[in-house]
């Protein structure tokens, strides 16, 4: 038993990692800036960000998720949803971008939109903030009072803090909750 041992030490002390990359360490830190940091570097650059993950943020978005549902994996499938959520005003999220971050409005132009206003801490942090009433509402709940699991994940996913990322003009990520929750969402055409 003890070469055993002896062995497992000495495979995972000599062993190259799983995940070992053939770029090197600068390469593959700037491309990791890039993402997580939009390209800025240096002490005064923190703030900088933020105008990154906004620049061309306006416009109308739809959940990226619905993309990769069973039944969306067929050729154009992932476009003719698109072309559809992007029309539907109830699947469709509005995005408009002023001085301090931005406003997310969930089915703008419905009888119960969800307002989120998103303003700017610092690099990749926003502070996110929904109205209760406006989820209960959307949830089609008379009250807040209806002290359901629903309503309270879905009324502290609403507030709070998330960390935006842009990996491609297209896209974009918010991780939330000590990034427990992750939300995609696409650009509509």
């Amino acid at each position: 038993m003890p070469n055993v041992r002896l062995f497992l030490a000495a495979f995972l002390l000599f062993a190259p990692p799983a995940f070992a990359d053939d770029r090197d360490v600068r390469t593959q830190y700037g491309e990791a800036r890039h993402i997580f940091a939009g390209g800025a570097a240096g002490e005064g650059s923190f703030m900088e960000y933020y105008r990154n993950v906004l620049d061309g943020l306006d416009g109308r978005w739809v959940a990226a998720s619905h993309l990769l549902l069973e039944g969306n994996e067929a050729e154009g499938s992932s476009t003719d949803f698109i072309d559809t959520a992007c029309t539907d005003d109830a699947l469709s999220y509005r995005i408009k971008v002023d001085l301090y971050g931005f406003e997310m409005v969930a089915g703008a132009g419905t009888v119960h939109p969800v307002r989120s206003r998103y303003v700017a801490r610092g690099g990749a942090s926003f502070s996110v903030a929904t109205e209760p009433t406006e989820i209960v509402a959307n949830l089609g709940l008379d009250d807040a009072t209806d002290g359901s699991g629903a309503v309270r994940s879905a009324i502290r996913r609403g507030n709070g803090s998330v960390a935006l990322f842009r990996p491609s003009s297209d896209i974009l990520v918010a991780v939330g909750g000590g990034g427990l929750s992750m939300a995609f969402y696409a650009r509509c055409p």
